[in-house]
């Protein structure tokens, strides 16, 4: 209804100028025409020219903008999957980097308590090492006395052999060798040296007669020295039998020995080796944790800015689709407007050429031109009939509008128009613009 109230406005404007003086119509027509309607119908078909033209130049900017539309929802859409995809690779690069996180956390502990085993198996090797060593020098220590005792007293009866007056020593002597080997030697063993040590110097001289022959025969001291030297020897060769084994014992004792410093050694240089790989395994878990450590946090930060770009992007895309639609929606409104005007102008034009009978094509068969017609010569039944068309309009259309200018139009007659010019300008100057 708005539209067609447009045109009819239009129409009555312009059937109203071709009732007004020539002073107020120049203003919008062209008074050199044959007749002063051509002027109204040259406008009218100026405006058509510039609705025309407007709407192709509104439809270029549209298409366009269209276009600038289609352009950034594909653009938009496909950066939303690709940022749908991305976020799906960092959340499987976090679960992925989370778990060996975990993993390395605990291979680390492992190789850390390792490490601690390690380092409390070196302190147990070198204290028993340390315990070992001393219980051998200890035995060393009471093997060598006890050798140099034996070899001490079989010195000493060596020498009692040929001189009684060192029997005593060498008794005490055995004495002190029975102390040493009591732990060694057999019962039978012990009790002989006991019995050689208690055997006083006075039985011993006993057992030669007290008032001493002259010995004249050569021979009969000797047989005396033999008999005790006899009873010395089994002590001497007993001494030797257990110097012997205490020797073998040293002997057998500082092979034990040096082997467990051999196996100490061995020991102690193959759990240094297990630790220096087990050191370098863990340092190497530990510079993975690192690496994996910051590839976490790496893709927690992406997939954050991934995120935020999802967002930004799908709040965009969602501004521009309605911005489109609402652009869409104007432009139909706005096409169906100028439709509609150039309907109403042309309908006007042809209101026009029917009313005054001038033509807007040309004739298939001319005809001279009619004199020209200034609007001077526009009388009362011109105003007259403007007002019938006005009315016959209003009526039609039920336009207040068209009422209104119908009845300034017989109010004024041929007086002057400025306020119904006024209207009629701006009413055109409406469907300029």
């Amino acid at each position: 209804m708005a539209s067609a109230s447009a045109a009819s406005l239009t129409l009555a404007a312009l059937v109203f100028v071709s009732a007004l003086p020539l002073q107020q119509a120049i203003k919008v027509i062209d008074v050199s025409k044959d007749h002063p309607v051509e002027g109204v119908i040259d406008l009218l078909k100026k405006l058509e020219g510039m609705a025309e033209k407007n709407g192709k130049d509104e439809e270029e900017l549209y298409a366009k903008f269209e276009y600038w539309c289609q352009n950034s929802v594909k653009t938009l859409e496909k950066a939303i999957v690709e940022e749908k995809a991305t976020m799906e690779k960092f959340v499987s690069d976090i679960d992925s980097n989370e778990k060996n996180i975990d993993v390395l956390t605990k291979q680390i502990g492992a190789l850390g308590d390792k490490l601690s085993e390690l380092d409390a198996g070196g302190i147990a090797a070198d204290n028993e090492r340390n315990a070992s060593a001393g219980l051998y020098n200890e035995a060393q220590t009471s093997l060598i006395e006890t050798i140099s005792a034996i070899q001490k007293a079989i010195d000493v009866l060596e020498r009692a052999k040929s001189n009684t007056s060192v029997f005593l020593l060498a008794q005490r002597q055995v004495r002190v060798v029975v102390a040493l080997v009591s732990y060694k030697a057999t019962q039978i063993q012990t009790k002989e040296l006991e019995d050689f040590s208690e055997v006083s110097a006075d039985s011993a001289l006993a057992r030669a007669p007290a008032d001493r022959p002259e010995l004249k025969a050569e021979g009969n001291y000797e047989a005396h020295i033999q008999k005790y030297g006899f009873k010395s020897q089994s002590v001497i060769e007993l001494l030797k039998k257990l110097k012997l084994q205490f020797e073998d014992d040293h002997v057998a004792a500082t092979k034990a020995e040096t082997n467990a410093i051999n196996a100490y050694n061995l020991a102690k240089q193959a759990r240094g080796e297990v630790k220096t790989a087990t050191d370098n395994a863990k340092s190497a878990k530990e510079g993975e944790l690192n690496g994996a450590k910051l590839a976490l946090s790496d893709a927690q930060l992406n997939y954050n800015n991934t995120r935020a770009d999802l967002e930004a992007d799908s709040a965009t895309l969602d501004t521009t689709q309605k911005s489109c639609e609402q652009r869409a929606a104007e432009w139909q409104e706005r096409s169906s407007i100028r439709t509609k005007e150039r309907e109403a102008i042309e309908t006007a034009i042809s209101i026009l050429a029917k009313v005054t009978g001038v033509r807007t094509e040309a004739p298939g068969n001319p005809m001279p031109p009619t004199p020209p017609v200034s609007l001077l010569q526009l009388s009362s039944p011109k105003a007259e009939r403007a007002v019938m068309l006005l009315r016959a309009e209003a009526r039609a259309e039920n336009s207040k509008a068209l009422e209104q200018i119908a009845v300034a139009v017989e109010k004024h007659g041929d007086g002057p128009f400025d306020q119904i010019v006024n209207m009629i300008q701006k009413m055109i100057f409406r469907l300029m613009h």
